[in-house]
């Protein structure tokens, strides 16, 4: 995965509790999981649409988890 991005995680929504540290909300990614792009996360899906727009063709929004300490983010399309 590249990260574009690295976003701050006091700005996410936070308390995924499964997995302490890693934040949950609205990613911006374009591309498969192995070779994916991703640009950050924010709290709203409006925040993300305009971040989507703005990273360029392809870029979608998905609901997901994202772990700051590794670049790592995780949606249901696995």
């Amino acid at each position: 995965m590249n990260v574009l991005m690295k976003i701050d995680p006091a700005n996410a929504l936070n308390g995924f509790s499964e997995h302490s540290g890693w934040v949950q909300g609205w990613g911006v990614i374009k591309g498969p999981p192995e070779d994916r792009e991703f640009v950050g996360i924010f709290v709203s899906r409006d925040e993300g649409e305009r971040a989507a727009l703005k990273a360029g063709t392809g870029f979608e929004v998905r609901w997901g988890s994202f772990d700051p300490d590794n670049n790592d983010y995780i949606t249901g399309d696995f």
